[in-house]
């Protein structure tokens, strides 16, 4: 199916409907006599004429809606039949289950208006009968419009065939495209919602949505598609029934807006400074709850909060449990300012100027989160050409890796192309991102399929394209919650476990990110009372399923992290997680996961298979006194055992050191990094870190390495040295290094890179970087010497456009300052 014919659908969809939900036209504020029963056929009837007649008012701004979430819908209809084949796993006894979840929680959102209607009835309580009516309205508008849409598009089931998934083919009035089941629900859940906007209703009632969605895909009944398009048409319609519709208004809460009558709490720290001051907002009460976007991991931001880290200005950074939310960037960015205001008197001059123009930097990219709590925005459009002349690695999880930490790219000899954009959505606590990107690579292939028959420790987990890649892919894709202090996200998105930048021995980005879910204190927890003394703790649950499997297929993972600031200075990190089931398992419910944290070892498939279990521990330190610019740190990983802490002899390790400054040159910072998968009392080969004799590819997503890019059986360096030359312009210089051990590839192996970057900004939102590496390496078992070079620009365009719900429920677009 092509690209234009995946979108046509979606798109056509939403322009009928975002324009309404948009704010086009004003809040209609009907009298309490409109929300009588008897006055709904007319209410309706004037809906209906309001969403055919809404693409006359399509403006520039909506396509802030529509371009992004058209495009979102295109990519997940390129993927419905391989999401099928590959993720849902029903049998007759499932289907059916589904079938009644599906059926009665829909029921159960259905009778809630009628619930409502009665109490208010009861206790004479208008505000109650309107939320009912409103809800109801919802509901029948989705009803009409949903039947209507499914004969136009007649799109198959997936239970029609194995050519399923086709537009314009299906009976008459069975229609998958988009889903009812889900239209209704989240039609009456948003009504709902909005009518009620606590914590509490929203949760219970976007649960409730979400329950009937999932099952109606796990029934087999809707493609993801299908149920994705319909929940955004369900939860488009009861926001635009509530605000045409609803009689009085009741804010959801104040919008503090952070940074409009700021103070200069600071002179210049020396006469040759120039405007060295630094401004803090004035405290104007607690910030509305704002869902969590988290920041990906390849942003210039990270490198700006650690070098405020490592001059000791930010005290409880985290930086083992990454990504960080937009909120908590925001968090130690304030928390920098604060701490620089108070050492004025002791910094130098040239350190009071680099952190002041961190700092700004930072606040100009977090400026709109100050001032909204409901939007929609485009955050980048962005582009990347990479051309590799030579034959590159591209497999690292048995000979090496060229480009690393690339999100699992495809990448071949010639040219590459990377072209995608991202958007982010937030409604009150609730909040959607999308990163979508198309790409291209040409023929590749990895050796180890050919050569594992004569070398058994290999593994053909990248088999590579004889065609070459052109794909549109989903890079990021989540939805979240905020829940206090804690933030619940649902989707695929980044992991990065560990204080190195090279890469985690656990999670990193080297590999393609997977479905998960993560539950995490985003927001440092203290101790109450004495137990302040402790220090702040932070926790990171997941659990999901990795791709790309042989043996076996389709493993389910879990992970628990735990990080522990003790004192401003020192951050340790525990870390613990498993793999387990898979194809030819016994299948995933309570049992299997009770046994993957208790057994102590069994046959894979039976009842007590515990898995793959690996834990981790990690550390930064802030050397003190003169050489606070100085940080320490270690990454620490172990197979099998319950902790690297109990015998280091047999675990993978990864120190490091980091100068957040170097003598005579302020500008320029140093890091040294030393991974090490080859254990340290014996070469044990290729069959002990990063493998398991059940789970070969264990470490793996997709054929790349979760975790470092050392790789199996590996000895590596790294060095990068940069120098911040202006706000985001920036000089890097690397080099890395890779020795692999003779006990895993017959003859050993090496591998070296040199490489230079150079980033800036050529307007306000538009950001470029040139690269360029030289790399050599020696395979015997591939034959020998070989050597390359690729040339890398990348385009990033940020025109943070956004459509914003103001205070007072008026919608209108806004582009804050930069």
């Amino acid at each position: 199916m092509s690209c234009a014919s995946d979108c046509f659908p979606a798109l056509v969809v939403l322009a009928l409907l975002l324009p309404a939900a948009s704010g086009q036209t004003p809040a209609v504020l009907g009298s309490r006599e409109d929300f009588a029963i008897k006055s709904l056929p007319q209410r309706i009837l004037a809906d209906q004429e309001h969403f055919l007649t809404s693409p006359a008012r399509v403006k520039k701004r909506d396509l802030v809606w529509l371009v992004p979430v058209g495009a979102l819908s295109g990519i997940i209809i390129s993927r419905d039949q391989h999401f099928m084949n590959t993720h849902v796993r029903s049998n007759p006894d499932a289907i059916h289950t589904s079938l009644t979840v599906s059926n009665a929680t829909l029921g159960v959102l259905a009778a809630l208006p009628a619930g409502l209607y009665v109490l208010g009835k009861v206790h004479y309580d208008s505000h109650l009968q309107e939320g009912a009516t409103l809800a109801t309205e919802s509901l029948l508008d989705s009803l009409i419009a949903g039947t209507a849409l499914k004969l136009v598009f007649a799109r198959e089931r997936p239970s029609s065939g194995a050519d399923s998934g086709r537009f314009f083919q299906s009976a008459w009035a069975q229609g998958s495209f988009p889903s009812s089941h889900a239209m209704l629900s989240w039609s009456v859940a948003s009504a709902i919602a909005h009518r009620y906007p606590g914590w509490l209703t929203q949760g219970v009632v976007y649960s409730l949505a979400a329950a009937v969605s999932l099952a109606r895909i796990t029934a087999e009944e809707h493609f993801p598609s299908d149920v994705f398009v319909g929940a955004t048409l369900g939860w488009l319609i009861g926001r635009d029934v509530f605000n045409r519709r609803h009689h009085d208004w009741y804010p959801i809460a104040a919008e503090a807006q952070a940074g409009n009558s700021p103070r200069s709490l600071v002179r210049p720290a020396s006469p040759s400074q120039t405007e060295p001051a630094i401004y803090l907002p004035e405290r104007e009460g607690p910030q509305p709850a704002r869902g969590p976007i988290l920041v990906p991991m390849d942003s210039w931001v990270y490198p700006d909060l650690e070098r405020l880290a490592g001059f000791g200005y930010i005290r409880d950074q985290a930086a083992g449990l990454r990504p960080w939310t937009r909120e908590e960037c925001l968090r130690q960015t304030e928390e920098a300012a604060e701490s620089l205001a108070a050492r004025l008197d002791r910094a130098s001059s040239a350190e009071l100027q680099e952190a002041t123009q961190l700092i700004r930097s930072l606040r100009r990219e977090f400026a709109g989160d100050h001032t909204s709590s409901n939007y929609v925005e485009l955050d980048s459009v962005y582009s990347r050409y990479l051309g590799i002349s030579g034959k590159p690695l591209i497999d690292g999880y048995n000979f090496g890796q060229t480009i690393i930490n690339d999100y699992g790219r495809p990448v071949s000899q010639g040219s590459n192309l990377v072209a995608g954009f991202s958007a982010e959505a937030v409604a009150g606590r609730f909040s959607f991102y999308v990163r979508g990107e198309y790409q291209h690579a040409g023929p590749f292939a990895s050796e180890a399929a050919y050569l594992q028959p004569v070398a058994n420790q290999l593994q053909p987990v990248v088999t590579g394209a004889p065609d070459g890649v052109d794909r549109l892919v989903p890079l990021e894709m989540y939805g979240g919650v905020k829940l206090g202090g804690w933030s619940l996200t649902l989707g695929k998105q980044d992991l990065w476990w560990g204080p190195g930048e090279s890469g985690p021995l656990s999670f990193s980005t080297d590999a393609e990110p997977f479905y998960f879910f993560r539950f995490t204190r985003e927001k440092p927890y203290q101790l109450p009372g004495v137990l302040r003394r402790l220090g702040v703790f932070r926790i990171d649950l997941i659990g999901g399923e990795l791709s790309g499997h042989y043996a076996p297929a389709r493993p389910l993972i879990n992970g628990q992290k735990l990080t522990w600031n003790v004192t401003p200075s020192l951050e340790l990190g525990f870390t613990r997680w498993s793999l387990f089931d898979g194809a030819g398992a016994h299948g995933f419910n309570l049992q299997s996961v009770v046994h993957n944290f208790l057994a102590n070892g069994a046959t894979f498939g039976s009842a007590t298979d515990p898995g793959d279990r690996k834990s981790g521990f990690d550390l930064r330190w802030r050397l003190p006194g003169a050489a606070r610019w100085i940080t320490l740190y270690s990454d620490f990983y172990a197979d099998d055992e319950p902790s690297p802490l109990t015998d280091f002899e047999r675990s993978a390790f990864s120190p490091g050191v980091y100068f957040a400054r170097l003598p005579g040159l302020p500008r320029w910072d140093l890091r040294i990094e030393v991974p090490s998968t080859r254990v340290g009392e014996d070469d044990q080969g290729g069959h002990f870190l990063y493998w398991n004799n059940v789970y070969h590819d264990a470490n793996t997503n997709q054929g790349d390495l979760l975790g470092s890019w050392v790789g199996r059986d590996g000895r590596g360096l790294w060095i990068q040295s940069s120098c911040r030359l202006a706000e985001r312009s920036r000089l890097e210089f690397g080099y890395r290094q890779n020795r692999i051990g003779p006990a895993f590839l017959a003859g050993g192996g090496t591998q070296d890179d040199a490489s230079i970057a150079y980033s800036f900004l050529a307007k306000s939102d538009v950001s470029i970087k040139m690269s360029a590496q030289f790399e050599r390496y020696s395979l015997p078992i591939l034959g020998g010497r070989r050597q390359n070079a690729a040339f890398a620009i990348e385009t990033t365009y940020s025109p943070k456009w956004k459509s914003v719900k103001k205070s007072g429920g008026r919608d209108g677009p806004s582009r804050p300052e930069r």
